[in-house]
């Protein structure tokens, strides 16, 4: 004998496949959510190590904040240990007039930066490394002041200065990036 009513009958999955649809719906929306928060924590983590990095050259550059001449820079640069991301340290001078406060910093380009060099001898680190390029991701500038030491050799910066030793205020210049 047949049964009238059977129409509607889909079979056990059938009859549940209404409600594991807004089952389903609702467990999406829970793991877009869930990467979405992981993937802003993820970025805000990486931008953190970053600034750690900047840090981390810029303190072991820095030390005291009083370098000692050129063999003295270069011998902070040796301290400078780095994970993942590409850098380059540089000193700047400070200019001997300030007219506002637009010329206290000059203006820096961290695509082709320019550093103080004296007596044939660049204050940058590394000598030999590259700089970032337009297409370099997360590129970062932090300057810091420092003073540094310098033996001026000359005849007529020795008649002025009896040690020959001068000390100058100048801009210590920490760039970062990745490729």
């Amino acid at each position: 004998m047949k049964l009238k009513n059977t129409r509607g009958f889909l079979g056990p999955l059938g009859d549940d496949l209404p409600s594991l649809i807004p089952l389903l719906f609702a467990l999406v929306i829970f793991f877009s959510a869930f990467t979405s928060a992981f993937n802003t924590f993820d970025k805000k983590n990486s931008a953190f190590q970053s600034e750690l990095e900047v840090s981390s050259i810029a303190t072991a550059i820095r030390a005291d904040s009083y370098i000692a001449g050129y063999a003295g820079f270069q011998e902070h640069c040796k301290r400078i240990t780095t994970s993942d991301v590409k850098y380059k340290t540089l000193l700047i001078e400070l200019p001997w007039r300030v007219t506002g406060p637009d010329s206290i910093v000059p203006p820096i380009t961290p695509l082709d930066p320019t550093p103080y060099s004296f007596q044939d001898e660049k204050f940058e680190c590394p000598e030999d490394g590259d700089n970032p390029t337009q297409n370099s991701r997360n590129i970062i500038v932090r300057v810091y002041p420092v003073a540094l030491e310098l033996k001026d050799t000359r005849p007529e910066a020795v008649r002025e200065i009896a040690s020959g030793f001068i000390v100058r205020p100048m801009i210590l210049v920490v760039i970062t990036w990745n490729d």
